[in-house]
């Protein structure tokens, strides 16, 4: 299916801030006519043709929304809004007061948080027009955006394969030109994989630049948000909105003093002269496989150099150790949940991680994470996490699904309930793991639940995807 890419003259497909904002100042483009040309991408490509499953929720206020921003651009112009009706796609983890925020899980279908997040906050004073909530790996636990409220997302360049994640959705919907600009979280991957996988720009910010209040969390002391977007110029827009202090996220107070007049400057054709660039040799592949990939690297070093950067080829001993079993959301994902469900107040749809897990409706091959969270009594108080988190350099990891006693009747292999998982986990100080066999968890659906569209893949990823099925125990 095929939709109307030009307004007068202007082409939209793959527009930018800049050019949207001189077509408006040109006159021969509108607001209404932006909203209206990315709505009509995503009933065409979302919805219909490839069906690329990327989008969970279109704002239903959009076309109003746009409407009020061309009365207002008609008053006084583009004012102080340097993203004045400039479409957003948000990844289904970050508060919206006006829209419902699942995570990707039929557990939070409905759920309408108090408050916008503090970058959701910020987006609407520059004058973005939120267009649409995204899919996501559920809970944003894995890497390749599959979740029991949107299915399985589809990467718009093959459609066999993922489109990375968590942030799949996001990258998909940007690539797939439904919208100019992209929010994502990263814990481990999951802003630099969908930008990487589909040929986008991603930035994960450094740790207290950017505020993860309101965004439903994995691991305090990993989670970041940040941008995803098709060009190095809109990805410092956005970076620009986004960075600041806010006293909800007290590790933001590192970045006080530290953010830029205009991160816009720094494009500057000499703004590499003088650069020192690193190269970890230990994360390049060398097998055959690699080699296509290696290419477009050195062609990307080349032109680094050539802008009078230096990059500096190095191994880092003892790295695959250092960087071995390295995630912190295994003692933390249980209390930063809890608390965010707190947040929620009165009208949160579960009250804790347990309840959550006891209802069972969320993807099953998720379940074992979970329970293997819930069963973490006082994470941030564990030895172990404290040394981690500062750098002590040991090496942890989480089992594949619920440790269970080994006098236990129940063969490793059997689909047990949750219940009995609960309470394995609760008395078992055995490391004995069983399989990833999932058990018989509830598939439900509530009416919030109207975007889950087609049948989820046995194993939670594509058929052919080049990507390997996530066990939920990853954070993304």
């Amino acid at each position: 299916m095929e939709t109307e890419t030009r307004v007068e003259g202007l082409e939209l497909e793959e527009a930018t801030v800049r050019s949207i904002h001189a077509a408006f100042a040109s006159g021969t483009l509108t607001c209404v006519e932006v909203v209206e040309y990315y709505l009509g991408r995503i009933e065409a490509y979302d919805d219909q043709g490839p069906a690329l499953n990327a989008i969970l929720a279109v704002n239903p206020r959009a076309l109003d929304t746009a409407r009020e921003m061309d009365r207002l651009y008609e008053q006084e112009g583009i004012g102080g809004r340097p993203l004045h009706c400039i479409p957003v796609i948000v990844k289904d983890n970050y508060d919206t007061a006006d829209m419902p925020t699942t995570g990707g899980s039929l557990g939070l279908a409905g759920s309408i948080p108090p408050d916008d997040a503090f970058v959701i906050r910020r987006l609407r004073d520059a004058g973005a027009l939120l267009l649409a909530k995204s899919n996501l790996t559920e809970l944003a636990r894995g890497g390749t955006t599959v979740s029991s409220l949107g299915g399985q997302t589809r990467n718009p360049y093959d459609l066999e394969r993922t489109p990375g994640g968590s942030s799949g959705g996001t990258g998909a919907a940007i690539a797939a030109d439904f919208g100019v600009l992209g929010t994502g979280s990263d814990t481990g991957q999951s802003i630099r994989s969908p930008a990487s996988a589909q040929s986008l720009v991603g930035i994960r910010p450094t740790r207290g630049l950017v505020s993860r209040d309101g965004v439903i969390p994995v691991s305090f002391t990993q989670d970041e948000v940040g941008p995803i977007v098709r060009t190095v110029e809109d990805a410092a827009r956005m970076l620009q909105v986004f960075a600041g202090y806010d006293p909800a996220d007290p590790i933001t107070a590192f970045g006080a003093g530290r953010v830029p007049a205009s991160y816009l400057d720094s494009l500057e054709p000499e703004s590499l002269v003088g650069a020192r660039i690193g190269l970890v040799l230990d994360l390049v592949g060398d097998e055959a496989i690699h080699e296509e990939v290696n290419a477009v690297l050195e062609e990307s070093i080349r032109a680094m150099e050539e802008a009078g950067a230096t990059v500096l080829r190095l191994r880092i001993s003892g790295f695959d150790e250092l960087t071995r079993d390295i995630a912190l959301s295994d003692f933390e994902f249980k209390i930063a949940f809890n608390r965010y469900l707190t947040s929620l107040g009165p009208d949160a749809p579960v009250g804790s991680l347990e309840e959550f897990i006891d209802r069972g409706e969320f993807l099953p091959s998720f379940g074992p994470g979970l329970v293997h969270d819930q069963s973490v009594s006082d994470g941030l108080a564990d030895p172990e996490n404290t040394e981690a988190a500062s750098g002590g350099g040991r090496s942890f990891g989480k089992p594949s699904c619920p440790r269970l006693p080994t006098t236990s009747s129940t063969p490793c292999c059997t689909r047990i309930s949750v219940a009995s998982w609960l309470e394995s986990a609760r008395s078992s100080s055995s490391a004995t793991a069983c399989s990833r066999t999932a058990p018989a968890f509830r598939r439900s659906r509530s009416p919030a639940a109207s975007r889950l569209r087609r049948p989820l893949p046995p194993s939670g990823s594509p058929s052919g995807s080049s990507s390997s099925a996530p066990s939920g125990a990853s954070p993304g």
